[in-house]
């Protein structure tokens, strides 16, 4: 079998790119935490197994 596509993202929660704003405040990262800047990004209600199977499920369905 040949696998001519591959798939990948980064998945966060708005906490967690809130926590690494706040984080990046505090160290002068990011222009002193103005932004949060990522390729390939999911944004998820949490993260956990069910919900990431459940997107995983309806991604796949629409590709």
């Amino acid at each position: 079998m040949i696998i001519d596509k591959v798939y990948f993202c980064w998945a966060f929660t708005i906490d967690a790119i809130k926590s690494i704003m706040d984080k990046d405040r505090k160290t002068g990262e990011s222009a002193e935490g103005i932004f949060f800047w990522a390729c390939d990004v999911i944004i998820l209600d949490q993260i956990d197994v069910q919900q990431k199977v459940h997107f995983l499920i309806k991604l796949i369905l629409k590709i």
